[in-house]
């Protein structure tokens, strides 16, 4: 059997497990980090683009002239 290729193909007790691990022992970045790393790589500032509860998703581009 392959692996599941989509999140909704996951069983419930696979999702309730793996939001159970990301919850527990995978803190997200803070915004000014991810915006302090982002600058350091040559990336803009991160933009929002969504929130997933108290994650969220950023947007980075690329800084002109780097």
């Amino acid at each position: 059997m392959s692996p599941p290729k989509e999140w909704h193909d996951f069983s419930p007790e696979a999702m309730a497990t793996i939001c159970a691990h990301v919850t527990g022992n995978d803190p997200p970045e803070t915004v000014a980090t991810q915006a302090r790393l982002a600058m350091a790589a040559g990336l803009s500032a991160p933009e929002p683009v969504e929130r997933y509860r108290w994650r969220h998703v950023p947007a980075f581009g690329k800084t002109p002239g780097r």
